[in-house]
Formats: structure tokens, sequence, C-alpha cells
């Protein structure tokens, strides 16, 4: 793995919410004779209305939250994650068919496997999940993390591509699919991705750093600045985006910003050896008299 990269997150089973179980008796309606029993009798029927909709709303965001795991890939890629929770906006995705439970605790089995190394058993899992829900995104896209630790890289960025046909917004996708291309010398698609992934979610810092790598590749050093000094901006932890900054501002001969970027780098990731380098580097530039 490059420094300064990671990848998205492969997803787990969907988080299931166990069904409320209907009473046995229904008390007696309060007479209108007692406006105390009246009025306690509506805030009961309000706040049952409250808690269907709460309720609704938690098992929305379950779905989508259970169906990430703590695993991070070993592709070389740029911030949340991974690793991270799904920053993707989940109500403009596609519907789930019926059924799909199944294909869900098939998901996760492979994503257990993936987090042991063994890819291909974890493959032939995400194969069969893909047997009953073809149609399916997330299936889509832990095929294409599977193919791509295979070394199948056609192959992934062909599951990548379904995925996107199926829900064209899916920030993730666009991230690993951009690093993919990247890995491969398609700076002109990469950067399309990137770009697509940030404007789907423009908060989403592993975008702005992976953008930052491939606008260096293409030779726009100072344009990746921008989008190095924005990752690190909107995730003040995220060591990688520091340390990509410090490269860039050392080949741009700005010696005291890369010196304080590389010491940021240790701060957060004490023992990083490029970044010991790379200071060490720089310090020695800095000492060195002007001619």
């Amino acid at each position: 793995m490059l420094p300064g990269m990671r990848q998205n997150h492969a997803k787990p089973k969907r988080a299931q919410v166990p069904h409320a179980r209907s009473r046995p008796g229904k008390p007696l309606p309060p007479t209108a004779s007692d406006p105390r029993k009246v009025w306690s009798g509506r805030l009961a029927w309000t706040a049952a209305i409250v808690f269907l909709a709460l309720l609704a709303g938690s098992t929305a965001w379950l779905w989508r939250a259970g169906k990430r795991s703590s695993y991070v890939p070993s592709l070389p890629v740029t911030s949340a994650g991974a690793s991270t929770a799904s920053n993707t906006n989940a109500s403009a995705r596609p519907a789930k068919p019926p059924g799909g439970e199944h294909a869900a605790a098939l998901i996760a089995q492979g994503n257990q496997l993936l987090s042991q190394g063994k890819d291909t058993e974890a493959l032939a899992l995400y194969r069969q999940a893909e047997q009953l829900m073809p149609q399916d995104e997330d299936v889509h896209y832990n095929l294409g993390i599977a193919l791509a630790r295979l070394g199948q890289t056609n192959e992934a960025v062909a599951e990548y591509e379904t995925a996107l046909r199926i829900f064209p917004d899916y920030v993730e996708v666009h991230n690993n699919l951009g690093n993919l291309l990247l890995r491969s010398g398609k700076v002109d698609e990469a950067l399309k991705h990137f770009r697509a992934a940030i404007k789907a979610l423009p908060d989403y810092a592993p975008g702005h750093n992976n953008l930052g790598n491939a606008l260096r590749k293409a030779g726009k050093s100072q344009e990746a600045v921008i989008e190095f000094v924005k990752a690190s901006e909107l995730d003040t932890n995220y060591w990688e985006a520091h340390f990509n900054l410090a490269d860039a501002y050392r080949s741009q001969n700005r010696l005291p910003e890369a010196a304080a970027e590389y010491r940021e780098v240790l701060r957060l990731k004490a023992g990083f050896e490029p970044a010991q380098q790379g200071l060490v580097r720089v310090e020695r530039l800095l000492a060195s008299p002007v001619p």
C-alpha cells in the first residue's frame, strides 16, 4: 500500500429491528365526564405515534449503518473509510427487494472471511449473494473489493461500474474506483470519479485527499495542495492527508510548512517512517546556509 492512501470498507449484513409485539388487551377509552382521563389518553396516543415515527426512522438508519464492517481492504487509497460509516444519502438508494436477508447474511460472512485474508472464499459468498440480489449496489461494491484484493483489476472495475449504474451517487464506489484507475495510470478517469464523489458529498474527506493525489499525478501541484488542505480540515486526525500535504509542500520548496505537516503526521501516527524520513530531509535543507 502506498503511504497516504486509504480504502473504503466492505459492508456487512443489515441490522435487524425486532417487531413490536401487540399487547393482549385494549384499555377502555376514558369517559368524557373525566377530562383528566381524556387528556391522559390523548397524551398516550400522541406518545405512541411519536414512538412509531422514531422506530421507523431508526430502522432506516440501522439498515444503512449496519451494513458496514470495521475492515479496511489493502488497496492503495486515501482517507473513511473506510473507513468510517457510510456517508452516502440513504434516502436516495434504490429500494431493497424482498427476500434479501439471506443475501445480507452471505455478505456478512464474506466480510468476515475478507478480514481474515480469505479473499477467494469471500468472493464465492459474494457471488452467491449476487445470485439472490443481482440489482443490489452493495453486493457489487463488495465484489469489487474482493476482486481488487485478488488482483483482478478489470473485473473489480466492472463490478464498481455496475454498482454505479444502479446507484450513480454511491460515494464510496466512486472513491474506490477512482483509486483503481489511478493505480492503473488512468489519471483523467480517476479525476472524474473523485470529483463525482465530492460533488455527491462535499464534506467527504477521502474524496478530497484522493483528488489531491490524482491532481499531483496530473502535474497540478497547487490544486492538489488545496485538496489536501481541505481534507485535513474536514478531518483533523486524517494523518494521510497531512502526509500528502507535507510531500506537496516539500515539492514546492515550502520547507517550513512541510516540516510542520510532517510533525503533525508523527503526532497522529508516531513512528511512521516515511514521515520521519521526510522531516529529516526537510530539516537538513532548512539548516543549510542559503547560497
